[in-house]
C-alpha cells in the first residue's frame, strides 16, 4: 500500500463515526525506541494476584464512545475509530496509536489479551500489563546505561536542592525510585530521579508524588505534543511497511 493511500486511510479512521448500538474498548499500540511494541487498554480492577498483592488483575473496560472521543480531544491526541476487519488490519499493521475498537473485533482478534491480566501500577500513567513490561524494569538497580541517562537528564544535579559534584566534591548522587521498588515501582526513566545523599536520606515519607513534576513526567499522556504523537505514528507505519515487505 502506498504512503499516499495510507495517509488517506489514516484521516478516514481519525474522522469516521462510531457504530450505533455497538460496544467498544479503548486500545493503544505504540513502538518504542527499540522498535518493540507495547499496548494498553483502558481497564477496570477485577482482583489481586494471589501470590503478590502488589499486582492487580485488570480487564478491559467497555467505553462510552462519546466520552472517550471527548477525552482524547481534551488531551489533543488523535483517536482512530476501528469498526471492521479492514480498519483493524490497518491499525495493527501500519498506524497503531490510540484506537476505539469494537468489542466484537477485539473478541475476534485480541481474545487472549482482553482476558483479565496481571498489571502493575505506574503512578505517572495508570497501569501496565506485566507481559508488556521489559524484564529489566523489575530489577532493583538501574543498569549503567540507564543510570547515565537519568544523570544526564537531570544535569548531574540533585533535583531537590540543586547541588552537584561539579561544585561540591562531597556531593554523592543517588538514583531514587519515586514509587519505591518495594511497592512495585519500576526501574525506568519515568520513575527515577537524581537526588543527593542528604536529600535522599531525608525523604519522609519515602514515597512522595510531588517529585514526579520535577522530572516533567506527564500525567495524562506519554507524549509532549501532537507532533510527538505523529512521529510515533510515522515510525509505526515505517515498521509496518517493512513487516509487510519481509512477508512477501
Amino acid at each position: 500500500m502506498r504512503k499516499n493511500n495510507l495517509n488517506i486511510e489514516l484521516k478516514r479512521l481519525m474522522h469516521q463515526h462510531v457504530l450505533d448500538d455497538t460496544e467498544y474498548f479503548q486500545f493503544s499500540l505504540f513502538s518504542d525506541e527499540n522498535n518493540k511494541f507495547t499496548y494498553s487498554f483502558m481497564t477496570n480492577w477485577c482482583g489481586f494476584d494471589k501470590e503478590n498483592q502488589l499486582i492487580e488483575l485488570r480487564e478491559p473496560s467497555l467505553i462510552v464512545p462519546e466520552i472517550a472521543i471527548q477525552l482524547f480531544k481534551d488531551i489533543n491526541e488523535p483517536l482512530l475509530i476501528i469498526n471492521n476487519d479492514k480498519d483493524f488490519i490497518l491499525f495493527m499493521n501500519f498506524f497503531g496509536g490510540n484506537g476505539l475498537i469494537t468489542k466484537k473485533i477485539c473478541e475476534k482478534f485480541l481474545s487472549k489479551i482482553i482476558k483479565p491480566q496481571k498489571n502493575i501500577k505506574t503512578y505517572y500513567g495508570g497501569y501496565q500489563e506485566i507481559g508488556s513490561v521489559p524484564k529489566y524494569k523489575f530489577n532493583r538497580a538501574a543498569n549503567p546505561k540507564l543510570r547515565m541517562k537519568i544523570l544526564k537528564r537531570d544535569n548531574f544535579r540533585c533535583k531537590i536542592c540543586g547541588n552537584s559534584p561539579q561544585n561540591n566534591e562531597h556531593i554523592e548522587l543517588h538514583l531514587h525510585h519515586i514509587t519505591p521498588h518495594s511497592v512495585g515501582g519500576l526501574t525506568e526513566e519515568k520513575n527515577l530521579i537524581t537526588l543527593c545523599h542528604t536529600c535522599h536520606k531525608g525523604l519522609d515519607p519515602h514515597l512522595d508524588y510531588s517529585l514526579y513534576p520535577l522530572i516533567d513526567v506527564g500525567l495524562l499522556s506519554d507524549f509532549d505534543s501532537r507532533e510527538d504523537y505523529i512521529k510515533r505514528i510515522e515510525n509505526n507505519i515505517k515498521i509496518g511497511i517493512e513487516r509487510i515487505k519481509n512477508n512477501l
